[in-house]
């Protein structure tokens, strides 16, 4: 059988009802978290830019905008709603190789609203979503050459989108394929975005035009429009055409229905590339456990990839986007006890003369051990060894070797979502009553007859 057709005839079949609990609560906690992290993105300079642009252009209002409160067309919402929840790189991740909800839940959520959908298709439209993007994700994952010349996994997330917009406005099977032939030959390429010279573009990964692809390919397909259906198929289809130089066609039909890959879906305590924590981990472990002061700090060595020696050292970032790709940066307002989230990126923090300071006493080498671990595991996270020599001569070590993701925010090391949603919709000028009463409406979603009862609340101020 077809990959197409194995995944269009899940995208039909797929029900509420069939879901596990464990499933169920996990997609609030998804929605939650990114809705969060889409107020505090709402906030940033970029964020504010897109809204205005998007706003200006006018359209249906249908759909709202986190944050803003305003509506426009669904495509518009899924757009803008995506870039405010990636901007800050806070949004939710699977296993280091894609962050599937960055596009999954403004897509659902659009679509869901112009549908009149119920907190029970919702729910159900984002377990579909990730469970497609997830699988289309790992099919390609580039070898580790094609990886170092910025092929990557990332441009899955249009499949995630098409499939929980397909499933929102009850697409058939042919309708469906048809609504990925579009999206896949219409989505973003990948943009490597810190491969690029500093200071970095603000489009980052374009997620956004991943999801309203999405969107785009199910009305078109509602409407008749025929794509190119062997997209999943075909050996010029979308893994090449993406700029991967490998694909597994099994692995994006596999145990769907069954196996539930969004339960390994985990969440970010820090506002950065997810292949920065394990790194922010054993810096704020040593922190505890020592109890040091930074003027204490004469020098910290990390050994981590050589995709993050490269690439993720920055040691004056000119915007957020540089910021949340700077290891010496995030460890410096890091330890002197920042809170992450929109602080780590006022401009008052990004020119701090002591996080700059003690930012150019983060040095970074690169070790082939994890180097080794990070391309050929399944799990693409970076490892750290990390060490702070203190002034008095003492060193403090810890190490993070990434075989398995026990990160803090991953499935074995959780935090706090609700708590976490709070500080995001706080920092971002939301009343405390306001931040509860959505807190409790996702808890409850799958009691809501409309999700407009929680789009609702999506304007701050």
């Amino acid at each position: 059988m077809k990959a197409i057709y194995a995944i269009a005839d899940y995208v039909v079949k797929a029900s509420y009802d069939d879901l596990p609990g464990e499933v169920i609560e996990k997609s609030k906690a998804i929605l939650l978290d990114t809705i969060g992290v889409g107020f505090s993105g709402a906030k940033t300079l970029p964020g504010k830019t897109v809204i205005g642009v998007i706003k200006g252009l006018g359209g249906k209002p249908e759909s709202t905008i986190i944050g803003d409160g305003g509506k426009v067309n669904c495509v518009q919402a899924g757009f803008v709603n995506t870039y405010l929840v990636d901007v800050m790189d806070y949004e939710e991740t699977y296993l280091g190789l894609c962050h599937p909800n960055a596009s999954v839940v403004p897509a659902a959520i659009a679509v869901g609203e112009r549908m009149g959908a119920s907190g029970k298709d919702v729910i159900n439209a984002l377990v579909v979503g990730n469970e497609v993007a997830i699988r289309v994700g790992l099919a390609m994952r580039p070898s580790e050459e094609r990886t170092k010349q910025g092929g990557s996994a990332y441009t899955c997330h249009c499949f995630g989108s098409v499939a929980s917009a397909s499933k929102l406005m009850g697409l058939t099977a042919a309708e469906t394929m048809n609504a990925f032939g579009f999206t896949g030959s219409s989505t973003a390429l990948p943009t490597s975005i810190c491969k690029w010279n500093r200071p970095l573009h603000w489009v980052k990964n374009n997620f956004q035009r991943q999801t309203d692809a999405g969107i785009l390919g199910a009305l078109m397909a509602q409407q008749g429009f025929m794509g190119p259906v062997d997209i999943l198929d075909s050996d010029l289809g979308f893994w090449r055409m993406a700029g991967s130089d490998r694909y597994d066609m099994e692995r994006t039909r596999m145990g769907l229905g069954r196996e539930y890959e969004i339960l390994k879906v985990g969440f970010k305590k820090y506002p950065t590339c997810r292949w920065m924590h394990s790194t922010l981990d054993a810096v704020a472990e040593i922190m505890k456990e020592a109890s040091i002061k930074a003027n204490e700090i004469d020098e910290i060595a990390v050994r981590t990839v050589s995709e993050l020696r490269q690439w993720f050292v920055d040691y004056q970032p000119k915007s957020l986007v540089d910021a949340e790709f700077s290891i010496p940066y995030s460890v410096a307002v890091l330890i002197l006890g920042y809170e992450p989230g929109l602080e780590w990126f006022k401009e008052k923090t990004l020119r701090d003369p002591e996080v700059l300071s003690l930012a150019k006493k983060v040095h970074l080498k690169s070790t082939k051990g994890q180097d080794q671990i990070f391309y050929n595991s399944t799990v693409q996270m970076a490892g750290a060894e990390v060490e702070i020599m203190l002034k008095d001569g003492a060193q403090l070590r810890k190490s993070k070797n990434m075989e398995t993701d026990d990160l803090t925010g991953s499935s074995e090391n959780p935090i706090d979502i609700a708590e976490k949603f709070r500080r995001c919709a706080l920092s971002a000028g939301m009343e405390a009553g306001q931040a509860e009463d959505i807190v409790a409406v996702v808890e409850r979603l799958d009691e809501l007859d409309d999700i407009a009862d929680l789009t609702g609340l999506f304007s701050i101020g």
